[in-house]
């Protein structure tokens, strides 16, 4: 049967642009347009018409969109000669005679008889190479910028990106660090046929030495990078290594290859090696300036990840510092803590009580900044973790009233207090506290003699709010928004200094509740007032609270372990005072001795001295076996990882210094 005019004219319109030809049942060519003639490399279409469509096919080889070798009857045309149905846009590779490599979108139509049966198939060919080049360089750009995002070392990211580029940009490739020698570690090999993988790596054993006249320490030597066509040339290799390596590539059989430099700072950090092999394809000048590109990107993102393990190193010696320096300040503390306590049990003329009183506000202001400066790090690098449980908070802002009311009306500020009850929430109230705290020393600080202060709770549909009001310095309007950023002082509040944290750990407390906090002034020398809400818990009880009944400790004998002489003896004549029989070891040896000779209920032991740690101490005792007694852990250190590894090691206890003598009462009951 002949093709109809009305056909081809129809086969014109469709794609006048592609490569057309038609075959028959079978598979002979009927028809061809120039193009078709061009991509078989014919003079001219009448050379096509009147031959194998398969003879044709043959002169080249045709791969599946992943490089696999396409079986013929699973060719567009074969496809549509059995099931009737167009196939459209079908994406094969092509690797002509001279192994050039070339992506094809091809298109099969069924031409039908009157009997509806497919008597011809009509085939377009375009050739999308180039736009195939840029989808899979834009595939593995987005595929590395999510490896950029996440990974923050050089070798992590060089590493992952072995897998990247294969099979996109190349059948096989290896990675390689430089050292600061100038010697090349190789970190990642990689190729699209696990079974070639371990030939690959022998082929870099022998290529990569010596450095005078490998390749790729040439990359690494100039910067510069390479291209290198290898199908029908034969480079010269190390004369002892040369029969194995030609074996190698024999198998291997690579096609061309690209060698380009990774540079951080100007300087080549890593190496990238590429190579075309089983998929016929070849790299031209144009991949190579991609992938300089590329790899200048890649080492900008690792001068970035080694500033990034820089800052993070930086930060991690700021937490030691930092953890270090609150052991050494309460360290000090601890025994002016117990010292206080013991003058607050004698008798003592009013002025000196009054005095005491000063003292030991100014005391708890310490303690207190040492505890916001530790958290406020903590915070920002999220490692605070809440402890949560349904409390009263009502209960609780009235506690945090009573540790500052006295120092307030001593200033002479009016103090006024209306808290609404029960008022119940989920939350950690040491946080909670904590946050009340800071707010009522923020109105302290910044209200003047005569001023006043209120402070105000209650429930307002779902929420729990709490206002705590002054008529103090104020705050400027441009610096509403500013004023619980991290170390934030106004320029109003200058003459009351500080550090700038205790707002900013109210925030974060507050919203680490699922709350929020505001701040509220009409401006300089009018006050302000700083709300929080917080979610009420519904089903509250109405329920009194119920205060607990003081429990007094039967006497007991304890040892006390520090070699801080003043806090053994200030915490020994503090537990004296009311009513244990107490000993004291300057050492762990003499702690050992004591212990093992008086057999005491309850030892208390610093954890950080010189001659051997609390934790050594302890375990020694408990290895002892003499008798059971209760063990309390005494620290500068009082993050939440040293209460776990002292509990770990055999304390049953845990206490941050300068712990105060109801803390220690409760553990000794």
């Amino acid at each position: 049967m002949a093709l109809r005019a009305d056909w081809l004219d129809s086969l014109v319109l469709h794609a006048s642009d592609a490569a057309i030809a038609v075959i028959d049942k079978e598979r002979i060519v009927q028809y061809a347009n120039a193009g078709a003639a061009k991509m078989a490399r014919r003079a001219s279409p009448q050379e096509l018409i009147g031959t194998s469509y398969a003879n044709i096919l043959s002169e080249s080889r045709v791969l599946d969109e992943d490089g696999n070798p396409l079986p013929f009857e699973e060719y567009p045309s074969e496809q549509t000669f059995k099931s009737g149905n167009e196939i459209i846009d079908a994406v094969v590779a092509r690797i002509d005679p001279e192994h050039r490599h070339s992506w094809l979108k091809v298109s099969s139509v069924p031409l039908l008889e009157e009997s509806g049966d497919v008597e011809f198939v009509a085939l377009f060919f375009t050739d999308v190479t180039k736009q195939k080049l840029i989808e899979n360089r834009l595939e593995f750009l987005l595929r590395s910028h999510k490896i950029l995002s996440y990974t923050t070392d050089l070798r992590g990211r060089l590493t992952e990106k072995a897998s990247l580029l294969v099979p996109l940009l190349a059948d096989w490739c290896t990675v390689n660090v430089v050292n600061d020698d100038g010697s090349l570690e190789r970190i990642a090999v990689a190729h699209r046929d696990p079974t070639k993988l371990e030939l690959l790596k022998q082929l870099c054993e022998y290529t990569e030495h010596p450095r005078e006249s490998s390749a790729i320490y040439r990359v690494a030597r100039t910067g510069m990078g390479e291209v290198h066509q290898l199908a029908g040339n034969k480079p010269s290799y190390p004369a002892n290594n040369q029969e194995a390596i030609e074996e190698l590539l024999l198998l291997l059989q690579p096609i061309s290859a690209m060698i380009v430099p990774i540079k951080s700072a100007g300087k080549t950090v890593g190496i990238l090696s590429m190579a075309y092999a089983d998929t016929f394809r070849t790299y031209t000048q144009e991949d190579l300036e991609f992938m300089q590109e590329f790899g200048y990107h890649l080492g900008v993102s690792a001068e970035n990840a080694r500033l990034y393990g820089e800052i993070a190193k930086r930060d991690r010696m700021k937490d030691r510092f930092l953890a270090s320096l609150s052991h050494e300040l309460r360290n000090p503390l601890a025994p002016i803590k117990h010292s206080l306590e013991t003058l607050r049990m004698t008798e003592l003329q009013p002025p000196v009580r009054e005095e005491l009183s000063l003292i030991e506000h100014q005391f708890d202001l310490l303690t207190k900044l040492i505890r916001d400066l530790l958290d406020v790090n903590r915070f920002t690098q999220a490692k605070i973790r809440l402890e949560t449980e349904p409390v009263r908070v009502d209960v609780l802002l009235k506690e945090a009233v009573r540790s500052q009311e006295a120092f307030i009306r001593k200033k002479g500020i009016q103090f006024s207090v209306d808290i609404e009850s029960p008022l119940a929430a989920i939350a950690d109230p040491l946080r909670l506290e904590q946050a009340f705290v800071n707010l009522l020393n923020n109105a302290e600080k910044f209200t003047p003699q005569g001023g006043k202060i209120r402070v105000r709770a209650s429930r307002e549909g779902s929420s729990i709010v709490v206002e705590v009001a002054d008529t103090g310095a104020g705050i400027e309007a441009a610096d509403l928004e500013k004023i619980f950023d991290l170390y934030f002082q106004s320029e109003s509040g200058k003459r009351e200094l500080g550090l700038g944290i205790g707002l900013q750990l109210v925030k974060e407390i507050i919203e680490l509740h699922g709350g929020s906090v505001a701040a509220k002034s009409e401006g300089i020398g009018k006050g302000s007032v700083f709300t929080v809400r917080l979610p009420l818990l519904i089903e509250q009880g109405e329920q009194p609270v119920e205060t607990p009944k003081e429990e007094k400790a039967d006497p007991k004998r304890i040892l006390i372990i520090d070699d801080n002489q003043s806090a053994a003896d200030a915490l020994a004549k503090l537990l004296s005072k009311i009513g244990h029989e107490t000993l004291t070891a300057y050492s762990g040896t003499d702690g050992i001795r004591i212990f093992t000779k008086e057999r005491p209920q309850v030892v208390v032991v610093d954890i950080g001295m010189p001659d051997m740690d609390g934790y050594y101490i302890i375990a020694a005792l408990r290895n002892l076996g003499s008798h059971e007694f209760k063990a309390i852990a005494l620290s500068g250190y009082g993050q939440p990882e040293d209460k776990q590894k002292a509990l770990a090691i055999g304390f049953d206890h845990h206490l941050t210094k300068p712990a105060s003598l109801e803390e220690i009462r409760t553990l000794l009951l």
